[in-house]
């Protein structure tokens, strides 16, 4: 388990890219990969991360 999140997140980024701006594509991915930012944020708030 532990060897495929690196590949994971390697996947998320490259997704991330083929449909982010740069600067939306950083801030989703600092959100996502920080589990206590992340669990205190309200779920509109994450997907409104998302909103192109």
């Amino acid at each position: 388990r532990a060897d495929g999140i690196p590949k994971l997140i390697e996947k998320f980024k490259i997704n991330l890219a083929r449909q982010f701006p740069t600067r939306q594509q950083q801030r989703i991915l600092d959100v996502s990969l920080d589990r206590a930012r992340l669990e205190q944020m309200p779920v509109n708030e994450y997907l409104d991360l998302y909103v192109i």
